[in-house]
């Protein structure tokens, strides 16, 4: 069975999920709510609406099919797979969590406070970044497995170098309103910045606003005019193929972009926080926290002038997708079952 909430555990978890079920031997399920059902449906992968279910049928469900394995995506909250995973632990289900980002991470497998209440068997990572910094957080290091995130073999597919247009830069959004006081800014701040600075410098820019899929496509109609559209309908690869600039806060778009090749700005106005984007870290994307900062970063930019970023050469894990289907095929094999 595989399940998935927030966009970022669809993404990690659709690849797998596209490889398994070629093996007509194995019967599978894809219990899916929230951001992740349009990335399943882009996937054309039919899936049973979780958010249609309430508790007591989610479990019954569960208890029917009884699955023997569990695949899925990580989410802060109280998420509906979090809600069966006891009752696939009574039915001896073997489980499984993806990880997608560098971040939050007792949070995606605890209750209010640091319980570690959700934990699964196992724990696929990113990278071995990702496994020290959660055992510091207080995992157990033999339930993380290194096997790279399968959306990242993906994630240059259907980029295309040599189409961008200079004149237009990517906003990628992220839903920081009321987060203000923590953060120090929000994607308002942000956007705002990016607006007045690069009309600037050209006055024939065009701004490309990418909603996060949390947030409300209207929320910025205030910003329509003859230079910004607003589009949270064309593919990610798409947009960012046509970009010729990428700008954002610490999405994951960021990372993508960058590995692609993009030129990417981290903007976070009067950050408060540590920065959680690990492009920024990895030195392929630009950490910007003051305004009069990204005026100069975007006056090189339009001048022709950004500066390199790092080469992207072994940043990820590849093979991801394969990594951990090797993980399920072992435990079948482990229990007699058909390969």
């Amino acid at each position: 069975m595989f399940c998935a909430f927030d966009a970022g555990g669809g993404n990690a978890v659709f690849p797998v999920v596209k490889e398994i079920i070629k093996n007509k031997k194995i019967q599978t399920q894809c219990l899916i709510g929230g951001p992740s059902r349009e990335i399943f449906k882009r996937a054309k992968i039919k899936y049973i609406d979780a958010d249609l279910l309430n508790d007591k049928e989610l479990n019954v469900f569960v208890t029917n099919f009884k699955p023997d394995f569990l695949v899925s995506g990580t989410s802060a909250g109280p998420t509906f797979d979090k809600k069966i995973l006891p009752t696939l632990k009574s039915v001896r289900t073997k489980t499984m969590y993806i990880l997608d980002y560098w971040a939050n991470y007792w949070e995606r497998f605890s209750g209010a406070k640091r319980d570690f209440k959700y934990l699964p068997d196992t724990i696929c990572v990113m990278d071995k970044k990702a496994k020290q910094e959660m055992i510091t957080d207080g995992f157990r290091s033999p339930m993380i497995k290194v096997t790279g995130n399968p959306y990242f073999d993906y994630f240059q597919k259907n980029i295309k170098s040599g189409v961008a247009d200079t004149s237009t830069i990517l906003f990628v959004s992220q839903p920081y309103v009321g987060e203000k006081e923590k953060f120090g800014y929000d994607e308002f701040e942000a956007l705002n910045d990016i607006l007045e600075i690069s009309s600037d410098f050209l006055p024939g820019r065009k701004v490309i606003i990418r909603p996060h899929p949390r947030e409300n496509k209207s929320k910025f109609d205030g910003y329509l005019d003859a230079g910004v559209t607003i589009d949270n309908k064309t593919s990610i690869e798409k947009l960012l193929s046509r970009a010729g600039l990428v700008i954002g806060m610490n999405s994951m778009v960021l990372f993508q972009a960058a590995i692609a090749g993009k030129k990417v700005i981290s903007y976070q106005p009067n950050l408060k926080t540590k920065d959680f984007a690990v492009s920024n870290e990895l030195g392929l994307s630009k950490l910007i926290t003051k305004k009069k900062d990204l005026k100069v970063l975007l006056q090189k930019y339009f001048h022709g002038k950004f500066p390199k970023s790092k080469k992207t050469k072994n940043i990820i894990v590849p093979h991801a997708t394969k990594n951990i289907i090797d993980i399920i095929t072992k435990h079948y094999i482990q229990h007699g079952k058909d390969n």
